[in-house]
């Protein structure tokens, strides 16, 4: 339909044809050619309105999606229930709820002893040698690169440790990998805020906010 109301924009009607099982196609004889008229204003409008008609009808339909999904909102403790019932890491030893914590606490904790051994070794290239720009973004990307070193440990530590505590496909290993995501996710946060901000050392700051640690932790309050 939006084909065709486009191409009938020009001021031209246009006909689809199907052609049959093995029926020839007939074509129409070639026109001689004439400069084609470009489309009025009112028909501009018009195809402008329907695009904004079709936006608005699919937020519609996402609102009203959202609207008769809120009701089986009551079903998620239930729900979450069954499945952890099903769960089959933990049937013996560990429970797997303990599994699931020991799996974010001890990933946590490798990703920050070794981001704390490893802060001396590059103490010195943190310190920019003056105050223009380029010294500041020098020394801020290296602790990027050295929080993204970290960020990587924490990866490798949690996937191994689910590997070996949350071995069967269920729901407790869903848990687990989710939450490391979502411990990623707030890595990358304060990786990008401490390279932009530098909370606690103005002198490598790259962007001088008057206020950066407060903006610092908004970012990660919303992280």
């Amino acid at each position: 339909r939006k084909t065709i109301t486009t191409l009938e924009a020009g001021g031209r009607k246009v006909i689809l044809r199907m052609a049959g099982p093995g029926e020839a196609v007939a074509t129409a004889p070639a026109a001689a050619a004439t400069p084609v008229k470009p489309a009025p204003a009112e028909t501009r409008v018009a195809v402008a309105e329907t695009r904004l008609e079709e936006v608005a009808n699919h937020f519609v339909e996402g609102f009203d999606y959202g609207n008769a999904s809120i009701p089986s909102a009551t079903r998620i403790p239930s729900d979450w229930a069954r499945a952890w019932a099903a769960n089959q890491n933990g049937a013996t030893g560990m429970s797997a709820g303990a599994r699931v914590l020991l799996v974010l606490f001890a990933a946590t904790a490798f990703a920050v002893i070794l981001w704390k051994m490893t802060r001396g070794l590059i103490a010195k290239r943190l310190v920019p040698r003056d105050d223009t720009l380029f010294e500041r973004f020098v020394a801020s990307s290296i602790g990027l690169l050295h929080d993204f070193a970290a960020l990587v440990a924490l990866w490798l530590a949690g996937r191994t440790l689910v590997r070996w505590l949350l071995p069967q496909l269920d729901f407790a290993q869903h848990i687990a990998t989710a939450e490391l995501y979502g411990l990623g996710m707030l890595w990358s946060f304060a990786m990008a805020g401490r390279f932009l901000l530098s909370p606690g050392n103005p002198a490598r700051r790259i962007l001088p906010l008057p206020r950066a640690e407060r903006h610092f932790g908004l970012i990660m309050i919303y992280a």
